[in-house]
């Protein structure tokens, strides 16, 4: 600690400076919410910007989540932002990965569209490349078979897309009014 910021016999001495011994320092009770690499065993104020040190179990409190386009919206909880329909994001990041939902849901939607297109690819594409097998099946046919089997990949694959753009359709247009009309074209 030679190049620290403080003199010896300050009361911050026993600020932990090192990051290896930061992670492993039990002792360390309170530190700064602007960089929480700075603890210390005693409250006194931060060595970096001079705020005050907070206990560290006061800094269990609840995530709180904004809008990536809007700062100014911030919720307790993750959902929508109300001015543009965008999933909140959490306004801290943490060392270990959150789950993210929005992913995994669509992540099965798509894997799901997957498998009702293929279907739909073989009956709209197959006359192409066997088409003695496909004249069996008249155009008329043909055309209403594939509405009824791209129905169910469209509404899968794009029903969030929907209901944000309803949402979206009460408060005012936003991407999600131009999203979704995409997705019905």
């Amino acid at each position: 600690m030679a190049n620290c910021c403080h003199q010896p016999g300050d009361q911050q001495d026993n600020v932990s400076h090192d990051v290896t011994k930061k992670s492993h320092n039990k002792d360390a009770q309170y530190t700064c919410p602007m960089h929480p690499e700075i603890k210390t065993t005693q409250p006194g104020d931060c060595p970096k910007c001079g705020m005050s040190l907070e206990p560290m179990h006061a800094q269990v409190a609840s995530t709180e989540y904004t809008c990536p386009m809007h700062p100014e919206v911030v919720k307790s909880h993750p959902g929508d932002c109300p001015k543009c329909g965008m999933a909140l994001e959490p306004k801290t990041q943490s060392h270990h990965p959150q789950k993210n939902h929005e992913l995994k849901d669509m992540t099965r939607r798509f894997w799901i569209s997957m498998v009702l297109t293929l279907p739909l690819f073989a009956l709209s594409m197959g006359e192409m490349v066997l088409p003695e097998m496909f004249k069996a099946i008249s155009g008329h046919v043909s055309i209403w078979l594939q509405l009824f089997m791209a129905s169910p990949v469209v509404l899968c694959g794009g029903w969030p897309f929907f209901l944000r753009c309803v949402k979206s359709l009460s408060t005012h247009l936003n991407m999600f009014s131009l999203i979704d009309l995409g997705t019905c074209a």
